[in-house]
């Protein structure tokens, strides 16, 4: 038995090639596709995005401040701590009412805690940094000298905690301020009751 290839899809076989071959439809082949207007047709715009390229991820390495930039941050937390703690060296010299210094010794102490936070999260030179170190490990007994400062009762007995209180000798000794402004080019701090 032959099989036969019906006349019609013999027809649309040749129309197709011979559209493929010229590019255009002969008119006397019947067509069983009709072609859409122009405007019927999406067009197809071709963008070209900038590709983005993304860096590869590595470990951020802290980058450590100039020295003007660390005298800059340590000035900036020192300063109230120093004000506080010149206050009350002034009110002892003075003879203020003890409300007064033991208001002005409060403020250093809330000062003082403050500041202990902030050279945490600062980060110095590394010249610096062993003595910023070291100087957090002596505020323990800043704090301890303050808080028997303003428990004294009087000036009098205030000036005697800040010459006989162990924890005021070993905050008032303490070298690592002194260090740490001469490798910031900054003058020294003096006082009775500590600074930085």
């Amino acid at each position: 038995m032959m099989r036969t290839i019906p006349a019609a899809v013999a027809a649309l076989a040749g129309a197709l090639t011979l559209t493929a071959c010229t590019g255009s439809t002969p008119s006397a082949a019947p067509s069983l596709f009709s072609p859409a207007p122009p405007s019927a047709v999406p067009s197809v715009v071709s963008s070209v995005t900038p590709a983005i390229t993304i860096p590869p991820t590595t470990p951020a390495v802290a980058q450590h401040p100039t020295i003007s930039q660390a005298r800059a941050a340590y000035l900036r937390i020192a300063a109230p701590v120093n004000r506080a703690a010149a206050a009350v060296n002034t009110d002892l010299a003075y003879g203020v009412p003890f409300a007064v210094t033991q208001a002005d010794d409060l403020a250093y102490l809330a000062a003082l805690r403050k500041s202990a936070s902030q050279l945490r999260a600062t980060t110095w030179p590394a010249q610096v940094q062993g003595y910023v170190a070291a100087m957090l490990l002596t505020y323990p007994a800043g704090t301890a000298c303050a808080r028997a400062v303003a428990s004294a009762g009087s000036n009098s007995a205030a000036t005697d905690v800040l010459s006989t209180n162990q924890s005021c000798a070993q905050a008032q000794h303490a070298s690592d301020p002194h260090q740490i402004r001469m490798l910031l080019h900054l003058p020294s701090t003096t006082g009775s009751l500590p600074g930085m």
